[in-house]
């Protein structure tokens, strides 16, 4: 996905942005994660939905994510480090949290739900 693809996206998220999460609960889902000349990079996460906060670990990154209505506050910490944080639009499709970097052409999807066998899943394109 190119620079305009991933402004386009963030566009959407903007304009359709949705609160109607998933189930709460924990699950061993996935994140991918498209970045411009990097293409999409998927892999497993352990995933928490309380309310309206979301956790997701990836081996020793935490993504702490706090839902608000139509926009949502990411914390990205390695151990009690904190590396990053920013505020985007998102949207839920099913369990599916969608959002983009606002300062950075990156876009994240994860799901917030068991994961089901090889080659089941297929990253959902704007």
């Amino acid at each position: 996905m190119g620079r305009v693809g991933l402004a386009a996206s963030a566009l959407l998220l903007t304009a359709c942005a949705s609160t109607q999460a998933p189930p709460e609960g924990e699950f061993q889902g996935e994140m991918c994660v498209t970045t411009v000349g990097q293409g999409v990079n998927c892999g497993p996460v352990s995933a928490r939905l309380s309310g309206e906060v979301a956790q997701v670990q990836v081996s020793d990154i935490g993504y702490h994510l706090f839902l608000k209505k139509g926009q949502l506050d990411l914390v990205l910490m390695h151990g009690a480090m904190r590396i990053d944080s920013f505020t985007a639009a998102y949207r839920w499709r099913g369990a599916l949290l969608q959002f983009s970097d606002p300062d950075k052409p990156v876009h994240y999807q994860i799901r917030f739900a068991d994961q089901p066998g090889p080659g089941a899943y297929k990253l959902i394109a704007e």
